[in-house]
């Protein structure tokens, strides 16, 4: 939702990024010494409405899957093209979906692909737009001790590691005091 830029695509009528957002951020790491870990391109509550509809207008009709493979890869050139160009040593890492089984099937992203082919899509997309940079590619969830979800993430992402397109993946934890059980 940060680095999309809807006006743009909508003039454009194709993906378009802004990346103003994203250079102060990197101009930070830079100046101090720090490295990155982008997050993400895949995230069902972080995805605007829009991007998944005619016209880059929330209120258009779905498109098809074979439009959001489109969307998609031109949302990971435009981004990794311009790490390439800028901060070529800055990034280490990239999640390039976030809480796939976490959303189940309530994703907007499942609702256009009907499965969840989008995650194996996504890591082709991300390893072919990264390539040269030594960018790992990582699946992202959290509470992945939950009963059943690791062995969920796991068959999730067997095509895309069988393809050789996932480097690992990352776990968080929402936790307080009260939650998990010690």
């Amino acid at each position: 939702e940060v680095l999309l830029d809807q006006a743009a695509s909508q003039v454009a009528g194709e993906v378009k990024c802004d990346f103003t957002k994203m250079d102060l951020y990197c101009q930070y790491a830079k100046e101090n010494g720090l490295k990155m870990r982008g997050h993400t391109f895949v995230w069902h509550s972080q995805t605007p409405a829009w991007f998944f509809k005619e016209g880059f207008d929330a209120n258009g009709a779905d498109v098809t899957k074979e439009t959001m493979d489109i969307r998609l890869q031109q949302f990971m050139d435009q981004v990794f093209d311009h790490i390439k160009e800028n901060y070529s040593d800055l990034f280490y890492a990239y999640d390039v979906c976030n809480e796939v089984v976490s959303a189940g099937t309530s994703s907007p992203w499942y609702r256009i692909y009907g499965d969840y082919s989008y995650v194996t899509k996504a890591f082709e997309f991300a390893r072919k737009a990264s390539a040269g940079t030594g960018i790992k590619l990582y699946y992202n969830d959290y509470n992945c001790y939950d009963e059943g979800k690791a062995e969920k993430i796991l068959a999730l992402v067997a095509d895309a590691k069988a393809a050789g397109n996932i480097d690992g993946i990352g776990m968080q934890s929402h936790v307080n005091t009260e939650f998990p059980t010690i």
